[in-house]
């Protein structure tokens, strides 16, 4: 049977992970930044801002927005670049996540700064998508059935989103590991991650939502005083609180804001990668506490 493991030191493993390895986190948070910073100028090309600024500007006006208005708002949306625009996210998600796993779990840095596209991330890939079919499988059946008891027994449609909840629960505790395995594994396998985490499948879920808690709350803080900090410099923001335009961007105070709202996001990523990293090396016993601390793990 696997070691146990603390899902409290899990939830906070980021901060000797990031003591230890500083230059690592450094690097990792600003190449965050610049994708961050780079993402806002891909959505504007897509139309995806200016379609949240005119929705924010329209529901502000009026509780009850006109249908016909909202439609028109949505038309806005330039389909073929925001369909580039994912692919080449989920890519580079995929290409960061990879860097991310390879330190924490291998204790490895291979590419151009860590960087790189390889089998772990090509492995990733196919168990993000082996994830997002049972995903979808899952919640059509949910949907299904609770539509169904819901038809049948008046009152009951409160079921839907209460059964979505605890599906969302059971996907945390069973597969948020995935990357982890996959990575140390260097296979694709949510079988493999469901049989790992089933013995202690209360502790994963409680220690995902402790960092996730720790870190939206972290990042909230953060991102109210630098936004209050740059607004002055910030220029024409929108009612959605991006700009709409590529000339509304291109001011010092709009640069820093979201490069370090990238950087911010990249960090918050990095904490979940290492609950499961620090998951990972107690339950097998890899490494010990002090070598955890040392920079030999999370």
């Amino acid at each position: 049977m696997p070691a146990k493991f603390s899902p409290s030191d899990a939830a906070v493993s980021i901060f000797s992970f990031a003591k230890a390895n500083r230059p690592f986190t450094l690097r990792y948070m600003g190449i965050y930044g610049i994708i961050g910073l780079i993402s806002v100028f891909g959505l504007i090309g897509t139309g995806y801002l200016d379609v949240m600024t005119r929705i924010a500007e329209i529901t502000r006006r009026s509780t009850q927005p006109n249908p016909d208005t909202l439609l028109a708002a949505f038309a806005l949306i330039k389909v073929p670049q925001l369909a580039v625009f994912l692919i080449v996210s989920t890519l580079v998600s995929l290409v960061m996540l990879g860097m991310a796993l390879r330190k924490t779990v291998l204790n490895k840095e291979i590419g151009f700064y860590g960087l790189n596209w390889g089998r772990d991330e090509n492995q990733l890939g196919i168990a993000l998508l082996q994830l997002w079919l049972v995903f979808f499988l899952g919640y059509i059946v949910v949907v299904l059935i609770g539509g169904l008891i819901a038809m049948a027994v008046p009152g009951f449609l409160f079921i839907i989103p209460v059964v979505l909840i605890l599906f969302f629960v059971f996907l945390l505790g069973r597969f948020g590991m995935y990357g982890v395995y996959t990575v140390a594994n260097q296979k694709a396998s949510l079988r493999q991650t469901a049989d790992a985490t089933k013995e202690q499948f209360w502790s994963f879920v409680g220690a995902f939502f402790l960092a996730w808690i720790i870190v939206a709350i972290g990042a909230m803080v953060i991102q109210a005083i630098i936004g209050l900090i740059l607004k002055p410099l910030m220029g024409q923001i929108g009612a959605s609180g991006f700009p709409a335009n590529v000339s509304d961007m291109l001011n010092i105070g709009s640069i820093l804001y979201f490069f370090i709202n990238g950087a911010i996001s990249g960090l918050s990523q990095l904490a979940l990668v290492c609950v499961g990293a620090f998951a990972y090396h107690k339950m097998s016993e890899s490494v010990s506490s002090t070598t955890i601390n040392d920079n030999q793990g999370v």
